[in-house]
């Protein structure tokens, strides 16, 4: 009833602000002698003024204000009726938050509140703990310890959506100036949602800060940040300003002698022991849920000096089906792709490259790689949810928020955490997903057939259990009907609590079985033999089919089906008589397109209503559809060569195939191999075939191995420069968790983030224009030249030339050879750059090149391209992926130093190479068979059996690939122990 008192207000007070004002104005202006006539308007000017002028300005003023809120109640109504967040106009955040009170409370008397389908409210003189709201966000419970009683303790704010460090300090510090101090009061302090404040640009709604107490302290030197690889700095500038002490030749150390062998587990690298925030990942049994939000605002950062606060990044690029209400589809995508790119990795043979898709896809992949840095996480907490959920659960729908709560609606009473709402049962986003219930190891999530259906005004995502609908008929617009069934075909072949699921796919679905063939290439007699199956196993158990699944009832596990069709036809009529008859026993749904009258109707202007729910819908067009598909098929293809980066290498600094000449061949026009023994006696000592020695250390032509080092003069000087402690060039690290060392002025923010624009400058060398800037980063063409000025004051002088390092625009050679304004960066030397010339140059020296390629391992430092910046590196994707290229380069260099270590006898040296292997990419099959062989010759056996097993699968006799067959078939590893 409050609700729609509420409603009723809102609507009075719209109808008086659009109708009764405009109404009175025109009767007051209408009265005799009110307005003057134009005649008489001069003499009234001149006229003293009796009180009637002053009246006509108010008049008018009236009509100015009038016509302005108006505008606003338009905009908010708009985006009300589309399901999109109304833009924020300048100078006007207060009328403009009064316009949208008044829509949204307007809008409730008209809007269904998403009610539990068909189920019945429990009885709420039941519940456990009072009833909350749930799209208010629970008030966050500090976990830090209190104070002793004689000290006070400090007071704290909690953060709201839109806050910044800089806001609250201006706020509650009385000068936005002071926000080091409140950083500096909370870094590392834990926080609700189980994560700690690292970056001062990462704060969540939630969030409890401590205010400072203390004056304002300095800071004194910039944290590192990320940049990419350059073009080559000038070869004259490197070592003209570096001290004596610091030109000698670098000496590779030699490898520390472990005690005992290195673990062979991904876990043990710095890469996944620090995963990248992008990935989703499961919660961590320790830290409650993370609040993530499901659109990129809350992840706004300040870019200018000047601003304190811009709105998030729009991309060009950016795929609608992905974002908004489907996010969940994008993090799905983003974490398959993921998968099958490890298995890319993990498979491929020295020397080539994991195959990537066609570039008119990458938009797919940024968008994706977008939705999991917003939403990742909420999907993983989502998935634990379900997964822990007492079994014996009626569930129909789940709606999921932003701030991580999450209701589900079931007829059922739930126990702690659980709190009784209006809407179903709330789930606080302080609640660790352990308080839910046990985990049960391998056992299927109860409800696999839980799709997302559309979001609410709130930005909360709808999921609807379609087993448990049963029978869902889907009416409207003929084009959002469409898309609306391929989005949920699609999001039910990749949702992780959807594993093992078979889907019948007819009419507009059919367009995305390519995403995942295994399960969405069903037919329908395939599903009415497990909708009959179900059906007679639920009845001599007792049980629905999603509780039979969860406490695996019987002696077979509980497939789970759905048909989803776009016209009714009288081969359905047999399963739709059998979903009827047995609800909510067969674990199966049918979904089908009608004319009208359908349980859901689909509006054109994409909105969807019906089952309690009025949603923004899914949708997922037929080419989002097919860019899909084409991006996961592409990461399941086998591993190609590499794209040349000159004449000579490739893009990994090996030598192109047309300059490899026979090892065999003891041509004297050719320079040896960097392994220059026979074949055999490197076969015979460690994990490596003919064709790896062919392909990672030929003999080289000598006109190639001249030009190799000709062209490289000052390798060594650059080398040098890098690791000295006094380089007076800025640096940037790839080859691990990315960072910029810089000389210029410290920055004080946004540290993140302008790595990533200089990184996305040094990995274009011959220059980039502002637009090109612009639309890489997400920002206009205007803040994209306040990103370049702090670049340049970031980076400082240059001392080899006296000017920036960062030119202007205009002044770089290559902007006066173009004709054009480009940005690039001079003298940067990047980790990357170094390692592949460094590579190159190794193979032009025969054996002696073995000392350049135990340089270029000194480089790396972790997994290539680690610690991104979420929601960033976009742009990354849409290139030439050298992010790909620098791990392939890593783990070919490691394998032939392990082969080469092996056959000289120094197994310290071969492990040092394998374990830097295994730290840039965990995955690799081949380091792992490295490993093995070095705890053969080691005589750990046992060691290397643990090692084979990882590296093959739990089976290695199904999962060998053609090169560990050929290693392992002339070896007694797998004997041994």
């Amino acid at each position: 009833m409050t609700r729609l008192l509420s409603s009723l207000a809102a609507i009075s007070a719209i109808a008086g602000i659009l109708i009764g004002a405009p109404a009175l104005l025109i009767q007051l202006g209408q009265l005799p002698g009110f307005l003057p006539r134009l005649d008489r308007l001069a003499g009234m000017l001149l006229a003293p003024d009796s009180g009637r002028f002053l009246l006509v300005l108010i008049w008018a003023a009236a009509w100015t204000l009038w016509a302005w809120l108006t505008v606003l109640i338009l905009i908010e109504t708009a985006a009300l009726l589309r399901g999109v967040k109304a833009p924020r106009l300048p100078a006007a955040s207060m009328p403009q938050g009064l316009a949208r009170a008044l829509v949204v409370a307007a809008a409730a008397a008209f809007i269904a509140t998403p009610l539990n389908a068909g189920a019945a409210q429990p009885d709420t003189a039941s519940a456990p703990v009072a009833a909350v709201p749930a799209a208010v966000a629970l008030p966050s419970q500090d976990p830090r310890p209190t104070p002793p009683p004689d000290v006070a303790p400090a007071e704290s704010v909690t953060v709201d959506e839109g806050d910044t460090l800089w806001d609250l300090a201006e706020e509650h510090l009385g000068d936005p100036g002071r926000w080091p101090e409140l950083y500096d009061a909370n870094k590392g302090t834990p926080q609700p949602t189980g994560h700690v404040l690292e970056d001062p640009d990462q704060i969540d709604v939630g969030w409890t800060l401590t205010l400072p107490g203390q004056p304002a302290r300095a800071t004194t030197e910039p944290a590192p940040q990320t940049q990419t690889q350059p073009e080559t700095p000038r070869r004259e500038a490197v070592t003209s300003l570096l001290p004596a002490e610091d030109t000698a030749p670098v000496e590779t150390p030699a490898a520390a002698t472990p005690s005992t062998a290195p673990s062979v587990t991904p876990s043990a690298t710095p890469s996944a022991a620090a995963p990248s925030a992008a990935a989703p990942t499961a919660i961590s049994s320790a830290a409650p849920a993370t609040l993530t939000p499901l659109r990129a605002e809350a992840t706004a950062v300040d870019i200018a000096e000047d601003s304190d606060r811009v709105d998030a990044p729009m991309y060009a690029w950016e795929v609608a089906g992905l974002l908004g209400a489907g996010t969940f589809l994008g993090v799905g995508i983003s974490t398959l792709l993921g998968a099958r790119r490890r298995e890319q990795f993990r498979t491929r043979r020295p020397g080539r490259m994991i195959a990537t898709p066609d570039p008119v896809v990458a938009p797919i992949e940024q968008t994706a790689q977008l939705a999991t840095s917003l939403s990742g996480l909420l999907v993983a907490r989502l998935d634990q949810v379900l997964r822990r959920l007492d079994p014996h659960t009626t569930l129909t729908a789940v709606v999921v928020a932003r701030d991580a709560t999450i209701v589900v609606h079931t007829p059922d009473q739930l126990p702690a955490p659980w709190i009784h709402d209006r809407d179903g049962w709330l789930l606080p986003n302080t609640a660790p997903v352990e308080t839910v219930g046990d985990l049960v190891p391998d056992r299927p999530c109860p409800y696999p057939l839980l799709v997302t259906i559309g979001a609410d005004t709130s930005d909360r995502v709808v999921l609807l259990n379609l087993e448990h609908a049963g029978l869902v008929t889907v009416s409207g617009d003929p084009v959002m009907s469409a898309d609306f069934t391929r989005y949920l075909a699609a999001e039910l072949a990749i949702n992780p609590w959807s594993d093992g699921v078979r889907i019948a796919c007819e009419g507009p679905a059919t367009q995305v079985i390519g995403m995942f063939p295994e399960r969405l290439d069903a037919h329908l007699d395939e599903i009415l033999t497990i909708a009959t199956t179900n059906a007679a196993r639920a009845a001599n158990n007792a049980v629905q089919a999603s509780e039979g699944r969860a406490v695996q009832a019987g002696d077979e596990t509980w497939a789970a089906a759905a048909v989803i069709t776009g016209k009714p036809s009288e081969d359905l009529e047999e399963l739709a008589a059998l979903i009827a008859n047995h609800p909510h026993q067969t674990g199966t749904a049918l979904l089908t397109l009608t004319p009208t009258g359908g349980d859901l109707a689909l509006t054109p202007a994409g909105r969807i209503r019906g089952l309690g729910f009025e949603l923004t819908a899914v949708g997922l067009t037929e080419d989002e559809a097919a860019g899909c598909a084409d991006l996961l098929a592409a990461a399941t293809r086998d591993d190609t060569p590499p794209a040349p980066a000159d004449q000579l290498v490739d893009v990994t600094g090996n030598l192109l195939p047309e300059h490899r000449a026979d090892r065999n061949n003891d041509d004297t026009d050719t320079v040896e191999s960097l392994l220059p023994e026979p074949d055999h006696a490197y076969i015979d000592t460690a994990a490596v075939t003919s064709d790896d020695l062919i392909t990672v250390a030929p003999r080289v032509p000598e006109p190639v191995a001249e030009a190799l080092q000709e062209r490289d003069p000052d390798l060594d000087a650059q080398v040098r420069a890098w690791f000295s402690a006094h380089c007076p060039y800025p640096r940037l690290s790839l080859l691990g968790p990315v960072t910029a060392r810089c000389h210029g002025k410290p920055l004080a923010k946004q540290k993140a983030y302008y790595t990533e624009a200089l990184a996305y400058l040094a990995l274009h060398p011959h220059g980039v224009t502002g637009d090109q800037v612009a639309e890489a980063l997400g920002i206009t063409v205007e803040r994209a030249r306040t990103v370049i000025s702090t670049l340049r004051l970031w980076l400082g002088t240059n001392p080899a030339t006296g000017t920036p390092h960062l030119p202007d625009a205009k002044s770089s050679p290559q902007a006066k050879a173009r004709g054009v304004g480009l940005y690039l960066v001079e003298d940067l030397l990047v980790d990357a750059d170094l390692f592949r010339r460094l590579r190159a140059r190794g193979l032009a020296r025969g054996r002696e090149g073995i000392e350049d390629l135990e340089t270029a391992l000194q480089l790396v430092t972790g997994r290539p391209f680690d610690q991104l910046r979420p929601a960033g590196w976009a742009w990354l994707i849409d290139g030439d992926r050298v992010d790909h290229h620098m791990v392939c380069a890593v783990t070919d260099v490691a394998h032939i130093l392990v082969t080469h270590h092996l056959q000289s006898g120094d197994l310290d040296a071969a492990k040092h190479a394998a374990t830097i292997a295994l730290t840039a990419d965990p995955d690799s099959e081949t380091a792992r068979l490295d490993l093995a062989g070095i705890m053969v010759h080691d005589g750990r056996t046992t060691s290397a059996r643990r090692i084979l097993a990882d590296a093959l699968g739990d089976n290695a006799d199904l999962d060998l690939t053609p090169r560990a067959s050929d290693i392992l078939n002339g070896k007694n590893w797998l004997k041994t122990g």
